[in-house]
């Protein structure tokens, strides 16, 4: 798993072998970032279930001002970490909440934070996808314009609207599929 393209170009990252971290793979990443390259430079992120940090880390290599990534899990905490070292993005433009996403939207919202691009990649067995977006769907965590990616396994099937959000493109890449939605 590497960094795909930008300024951290090539920077191998570190995984967690753990049943319930499943990064997103390379071709997924390098196709998501393809269909958004135009729309990158000066964005905020929001990346749920962060997992290794690599959908942040690759929009934050690729011109984005700033990432946000959520992530309860103490191993994968200290893997985000070090990829953070790796990329050389530790800092101020890369912040990293050790929350439960439901908690972290919530700490999210009272600080009056709103992103560009919210990236949602929860664990597939968990049932996290409903309540997640119908969170982000009623919130105020979204910008003009703004952009939710979920990644989801192909036969996992999401609703076409979630409150202010709706659904207009859907990619598959072989079991993975990358529903888009927008206000």
């Amino acid at each position: 798993m590497r960094i795909i393209a930008g300024s951290a170009k090539g920077t191998r990252l570190t995984s967690l072998r753990k049943a319930k971290l499943r990064p997103t793979l390379d071709r997924v990443r390098e196709s998501i970032f393809n269909i958004l390259s135009s729309r990158i430079h000066n964005t905020s992120w929001l990346d749920l279930f962060a997992g290794t940090g690599a959908i942040s880390l690759e929009a934050l290599s690729r011109g984005a001002d700033c990432a946000v990534m959520v992530e309860p899990d103490q191993a994968a905490q200290e893997i985000i970490q070090k990829n953070q070292l790796h990329c050389k993005m530790e800092g101020s433009t890369c912040v990293l909440l050790a929350l439960e996403a439901t908690r972290a939207m919530q700490k999210l919202e009272a600080e009056s934070a709103s992103f560009d691009f919210v990236y949602v990649d929860p664990p597939f067995a968990d049932g996290l996808y409903e309540a997640t977006l119908n969170d982000l769907g009623r919130g105020p965590l979204l910008k003009k314009d703004a952009w939710v990616l979920v990644e989801h396994f192909h036969k996992q099937e999401l609703a076409g609207q979630y409150g202010k959000l709706t659904r207009f493109d859907e990619r598959r890449m072989g079991d993975t599929t990358v529903s888009f939605f927008a206000q």
